[in-house]
């Protein structure tokens, strides 16, 4: 039977020789050392190891496999029941990466953007959404409940937003934000979470120091400025969205996105 030389099967593979080391331990194959005690390769270890690499590739268990190669092995039928499991799992990563890459496809939009128009004002209506903030600052609390919650919101990162919201009494206090759509399929919609979002504000995009994080009514200063200054009045709570931070030695600059509903 023909055998080839570790060197070559290694390459050949993309993997390292330690790693088809590996693989003999875990019993995947079965090399034979020859006269130099230079492992060399059958064509049915070749083909083991791309089965190897084919399986991996599904996201099977290193022992899975392994067992699957063993001289018990596994039928025909048990293999089908395996890859069939894998495709279901492979179906619901597709639909993961699917809403991931959507989640951060509008983060670097709205960083584009702020860039783009930073310091601009215009007008525009508030995403409708849901939004959270517990705790003396919004972001956390020493209540177990609503740590067990924020940590469920958290989980839903980059969809869920560090945000800031403003009822109009001149205070900010931090918390969460995500869309409606998001928050109903993840089930975050129940108290203390509460929709906000539908209301003509003024909009603009603005950067805050590090003081922003004692605080964080900072944020709307622009807007809150603008405002008074053309005799508009806040009608019902304002909110920015963090959307990324810009750190230099040891100065914060952070970038947000503001709505500020008014009348």
């Amino acid at each position: 039977m023909k055998r080839y030389p570790i060197g070559d099967v290694a390459r050949t593979l993309g993997v390292t020789p330690a790693g088809l080391h590996y693989f003999e331990k875990a019993g995947v194959i079965r090399p034979v050392k020859g006269e130099t005690s230079r492992r060399t390769y059958s064509t049915v270890d070749f083909i083991r190891l791309v089965s190897y690499k084919k399986y991996r590739n599904m996201e099977m268990p290193l022992k899975v496999i392994a067992n699957q190669f063993s001289p018990a092995g596994d039928d025909y039928s048990v293999i089908q029941e395996r890859v069939r499991s894998q495709v279901e799992h492979a179906r619901e990563r597709a639909e993961f990466y699917s809403q991931l890459a959507e989640d951060m496809a509008w983060h670097e939009t709205h960083i584009a953007e702020g860039i783009e128009l930073m310091g601009q004002i215009g007008f525009a209506t508030m995403p409708a959404g849901y939004r959270v903030s517990v705790g003396e600052r919004g972001c956390i609390s020493p209540e177990k409940s609503d740590q067990i919650l924020i940590s469920k919101w958290l989980e839903a990162l980059p969809a869920t937003r560090i945000s800031i919201f403003s009822d109009g009494s001149g205070n900010g206090r931090f918390g969460y934000s995500m869309r409606t759509s998001r928050a109903e399929k993840l089930g975050l919609t129940a108290p203390p979470a509460e929709r906000v979002g539908g209301k003509t504000c003024v909009r603009t995009f603005t950067k805050v120091s590090k003081e922003l994080y004692e605080h964080p009514e900072l944020a709307f200063e622009s807007a809150w400025e603008y405002m008074k200054s053309h005799g508009f009045v806040q009608d019902g709570e304002a909110a920015a969205v963090i959307l990324c931070v810009h750190c230099h030695e040891d100065e914060l600059d952070t970038l947000l996105e503001v709505y500020v509903p008014f009348r």
